[in-house]
């Protein structure tokens, strides 16, 4: 057996994972602020009010200094991140020909620019389980405050929306009940993962509590695409989790499958009937959504440059986006920059399959395996529901993707100390044995 102090010290020195301390720091913050959106709330205060901006030229100023000093490259391109500049480039060549390019250009500098250059730094940053962690607490954290605003709005009788659906107003990317639901369903697997990573029993216990409130969210808001989103990560965990523990695994998922039915309105089944049958649709979205998806679908066909970033509203009827976030990038910025966008979702989720095979042998010793699921799990829950939300260019994927960049850059640390038979929890430095969980299981 090869020793493990000579493994311990090569992954304690990689530059990689260390430094950027302050880079992280401003990713953190900013994060913090896409998630919670403090600047709205205490706009009077000048700090807060611009606590994006200066978090996002933190982070960029504090990686691109800390490389230069360090005599790098200036990061890493990954694979997404790559996929990401090509969105942006199209997004920049199609400006002239928009019909709008005045609207192509407003959306080109918010949302679209601050996410193509944070989304880097991010995934250059995240290069320890520890900070992996972070951001996904972050993620967590807020879907289970919004939960909670949503079951109290419930429990007081106040809906907004046709009567009977519950909005939490707090705006940003979270500003519709539909979009809400898509994080909540996205951080359903990532709140589990987290559970099963921690030893200790009492925040496991309150980990698992808050997926089980946002699942009880979801079904409180009636979002047809967060049910549907239910089902997709309900199915994707039991086919990794369950192998092997299928009694446990049916167990929980029956538990959680009674506290939804317990909560679920009364009429969550017609809700559920009329994904399937557009004449139990009250409201008519249904059917303004078939049209929309259809002209988004002819507008890409005539046009394979796009029509403009954010410019496919000139094209919906009555002024509606696509409602699709697929054919939201490939009429808005072509076929090159929509098969960059499906490169960019599916590439994470075949290297993270293809870790998790890796790993599943050793799944009760190195519990970063339940992150990898988790991870999965989630862009998978996207990968679905992002079929009935114009959420490209918003942060819901971009977050998991992230996680799947960092874990997928410290994983092949243990694909080669299996290939050496060394057990990973021998071939960590202490700081990452600890991160990685690597106690075994009594």
């Amino acid at each position: 057996m090869v020793g493990s102090e000579t493994l311990a010290t090569r992954v304690a020195n990689e530059p990689q994972s260390v430094g950027h301390s302050v880079t992280f720091f401003f990713v953190a913050v900013f994060a913090f602020a896409v998630y919670f959106r403090p600047h709205e709330f205490y706009p009077t205060v000048p700090v807060i009010r611009s606590l994006p901006m200066f978090s996002a030229i933190g982070a960029l100023a504090s990686f691109f200094a800390t490389e230069l000093m360090r005599g790098g490259l200036f990061g890493r391109l990954s694979v997404e991140v790559k996929c990401l500049f090509v969105m942006g480039a199209f997004a920049l060549i199609s400006m002239p020909i928009a019909r709008d390019p005045g609207l192509a250009w407003e959306r080109f500098n918010d949302p679209l620019l601050p996410l193509l250059l944070v989304f880097f730094v991010t995934t250059n940053v995240l290069t320890t389980l520890r900070r992996v962690r972070i951001m996904m607490y972050l993620g967590v954290a807020i879907g289970i405050y919004l939960s909670y605003q949503t079951y109290d709005l419930y429990s007081r009788g106040i809906f907004e929306i046709e009567g009977y659906r519950i909005v939490v107003d707090y705006g940003g990317m979270f500003g519709n009940p539909n979009d809400m639901s898509l994080h909540l369903v996205m951080f359903v697997p990532i709140a589990i993962g987290l559970a099963f990573f921690t030893t200790n029993f009492l925040f496991r216990t309150l980990l698992l509590a808050g997926a089980l409130l946002m699942l009880v969210a979801v079904t409180l808001t009636q979002s047809r695409s967060g049910l549907i989103g239910i089902a997709t990560i309900t199915i994707a965990l039991l086919s990794r989790l369950g192998r092997g523990r299928k009694t446990k695994a049916f167990a929980l998922t029956g538990l959680f499958l009674f506290v939804l039915v317990l909560f679920a309105p009364g009429n969550i089944g017609t809700r559920i009937v009329s994904i399937f049958d557009s004449t139990l649709d009250a409201s008519g979205s249904y059917s303004q959504r078939q049209d929309a998806l259809t002209r988004s679908i002819v507008t890409t066909i005539r046009n394979p440059l796009g029509v403009g970033l954010g410019n496919s509203v000139t094209y919906g009827p009555q002024s509606l986006e696509t409602h699709n976030a697929y054919t939201q990038v490939s009429s808005e910025l072509g076929w090159l920059a929509f098969a960059a966008y499906l490169v960019l979702i599916f590439y994470p989720l075949r290297s993270l399959s293809r870790i998790e095979k890796e790993l599943f042998p050793t799944a009760g010793v190195d519990r970063v395996y339940y992150l990898v699921v988790a991870t999965w799990a989630a862009i998978i829950g996207y990968v679905v529901s992002s079929f009935f939300a114009s959420v490209a260019y918003l942060w819901f994927v971009y977050y998991p993707i992230a996680f799947a960049i960092g874990l997928r850059r410290l994983i092949p640390r243990v694909a080669e100390m299996d290939r050496s038979s060394i057990p990973v929890s021998e071939g960590l430095a202490a700081s990452d044995r600890r991160n990685f969980g690597a106690a075994r299981v009594e």
